[in-house]
């Protein structure tokens, strides 16, 4: 997720404002059908995701 932060150039946001943009950035990159990043729901703890790229 950081690494993902990094790349997206949204790392030295705050944390609410790092959630929202990067669910926003994920899904216009998701939209424009080049790329697909996928949201996985970690086992051990729901509350967090881990990221797919495909």
């Amino acid at each position: 997720m950081d690494e993902l932060d990094e790349l997206l150039g949204i790392a030295h946001l705050s944390f609410d404002s790092i959630k929202s943009k990067r669910s926003s950035m994920i899904r216009t990159i998701n939209d424009n059908g080049r790329l697909k990043i996928e949201r996985i729901r970690k086992e051990d703890d729901k509350r967090f995701f881990k990221y797919s790229i495909n």
